[in-house]
């Protein structure tokens, strides 16, 4: 028996038989995905209970008194307030032999922010420059240097966001101050860092959509007029674009397993950009542009990796219904 589960902390708040419901993508692979798997279950992390007992090989994974350990396959959309419950449920079912789409080095248990993709990109001299504070000491200091060196004006974004909401434009060192300053008196005691980038002036923006290593299709994002950020989610829109040096540059620069929505930025001078690597993206705007079914493809990645399974050699070939 195949069944896929879909994780998602909003997922008390999903609708599955509504079409307006907001969890387009959720909806779209419930729907996808019923047509192929024997059961397909959507729940929140924190429902689930878990029996590590001494002498049983694996775990036991309950989903409200039921046991889903031999789960097949899992796909994870918004981790947010659960990165802890996410994380253990991860691990456990991957103890359990279940497929996870996303790589396990993504569910640490700890926050997902956009700092250690920043570092990443930075090592791979494929990012934007960026300048993380913890404090409003360090951050003064950060943005009197920047000013110093002529660097505004600079972009600030929330560290966890999503959808480019709350994304703003510091065009002088005495706004930076000021935004920094209520930064940390707004966020005082909760650790969380004020992310400054510098402000590139792109020529053009792309999300490129990537499944496990394989480019489904790109398109140009244009900005509304007067919004800073080119995301649908800011009124922007999409494009359908035929740009193979987009498509190269993104594919060599991400994770050969997972789900991934890649804004890429262009510079005048033809210097590509990854802006963001974003794990759990939102594809309605791109599928209208594209008339790619993103949820079918994710769902037939999904089965096309658990027939590999099964027929490994170093398994025994099982037959599997399709």
């Amino acid at each position: 028996m195949k069944t896929l589960g879909i994780c998602s902390s909003d997922s008390d708040q999903i609708y599955l038989e509504s079409p307006n419901s907001v969890n387009y993508e959720t909806i779209s692979l419930y729907k996808e995905a019923k047509k192929v798997y024997d059961d397909v279950l959507v729940f929140n992390p924190s429902q689930i209970s878990y029996k590590f007992v001494r002498e049983l090989e694996k775990p036991k994974i309950i989903l409200d008194n039921k046991d889903i350990t031999s789960l097949t396959t899992l796909i994870v959309r918004r981790i947010v307030g659960s990165e802890q419950s996410t994380a253990i449920l991860v691990n456990s079912l991957a103890a359990c032999n279940c497929d996870v789409i996303d790589p396990l080095a993504r569910f640490t248990g700890k926050v997902n922010s956009k700092l250690l993709p920043a570092l990443r990109h930075h090592k791979k001299k494929i990012g934007i420059n960026s300048y993380p504070a913890f404090n409003i000491e360090n951050a003064t200091q950060l943005i009197n240097e920047l000013a110093e060196s002529d660097k505004f004006p600079l972009i600030v974004k929330p560290f966890n966001g999503r959808g480019g909401i709350g994304v703003e434009l510091l065009n002088d060192r005495y706004t930076a101050l000021e935004y920094a300053k209520n930064f940390f008196i707004q966020n005082a005691g909760n650790n969380v860092p004020i992310l400054l980038q510098e402000f590139v002036r792109f020529k053009s923006e792309y999300r490129v959509m990537v499944i496990d290593g394989k480019c489904l299709g790109a398109v140009e994002k244009k900005a509304k007029p007067g919004s800073l950020a080119a995301n649908a989610a800011q009124g922007g829109s999409f494009v359908v674009a035929n740009v193979p040096n987009i498509v190269d540059f993104t594919v060599k620069n991400v994770s050969q397993k997972g789900i991934y929505g890649i804004d890429v930025g262009e510079d005048c001078d033809g210097k590509l950009y990854i802006i963001e690597a974003n794990p759990t993206p939102m594809w309605s705007a791109f599928e209208q542009a594209t008339g790619i079914n993103v949820a079918k493809e994710i769902i037939n990645c999904a089965i096309d990796r658990l027939h590999k399974k099964v027929n490994s050699p170093l398994l025994g070939a099982t037959e599997v219904t399709p």
